[in-house]
């Protein structure tokens, strides 16, 4: 008995010493994780120009670009429909096109809700100019039209005024569709909606 209990004697202090060198253990592991996290920028700190950036983040990043009133981008480009000219916005551009992606004619007409905000590009000749944009046959094929709405600080990328015939790049974002009656009595024509935010005139 007297051994075991000299036994217990020794093994207490050294279950104390494991004990506190444990917890420091932890203690520093903790402090180099809080540091770790300090040193590196949260996630939704990261630059705008990630090419997996979200439509949202898009939307947020480009909506100095769409107008920053009360009302819509058609009723902001309504109040505001003057064209911008541009030559030191290489940053949002660059983004743009690292970006962009190209959807089917169907895709835009038929999916637009699904692709709302979301940035695309396409290219085609401009078939009539309107107050609020462009339309522009994809692709040169005119039975597949899209309206190229022109908002509020939409930059276009050539000296002389767009035309008829020209052909151009769009980039924008999804945004519906928009229909006008038909010259056929009792129907409509829709086209799938881009707010466009670049307009580039292919040389």
């Amino acid at each position: 008995m007297a051994n075991s209990s000299k036994n217990n004697r020794i093994w207490i202090p050294v279950a104390i010493v494991l004990a506190a060198l444990l917890i420091a253990l932890l203690a520093i592991l903790l402090s180099r994780t809080v540091l770790s996290r300090e040193g590196n920028p949260a996630p939704e700190a990261t630059t705008a120009l990630s090419t997996e950036a979200s439509s949202t983040d898009t939307v947020s990043y480009f909506s100095n670009l769409s107008g920053s009133g009360s009302g819509t981008a058609a009723e902001d480009s309504a109040s505001d429909t003057s064209t911008v000219t541009a030559e030191d916005n290489e940053d949002e551009l660059t983004y743009l096109q690292a970006v962009a992606k190209s959807y089917s004619y169907t895709a835009l007409l038929t999916k637009a809700d699904k692709l709302d905000g979301k940035v695309v590009t396409f290219s085609g000749p401009i078939t009539s100019i309107r107050n609020q944009g462009y339309r522009i046959a994809l692709e040169n094929n005119t039975d597949e039209i899209v309206n190229a709405e022109r908002i509020y600080k939409t930059v276009v990328r050539t000296e002389d005024e767009l035309s008829e015939g020209d052909t151009v790049t769009v980039y924008g974002l999804v945004s519906g569709t928009v229909s006008q009656p038909s010259i056929v009595a009792g129907s409509e024509l829709t086209y799938p909606n881009i707010q466009a935010l670049y307009i580039i005139e292919d040389s």
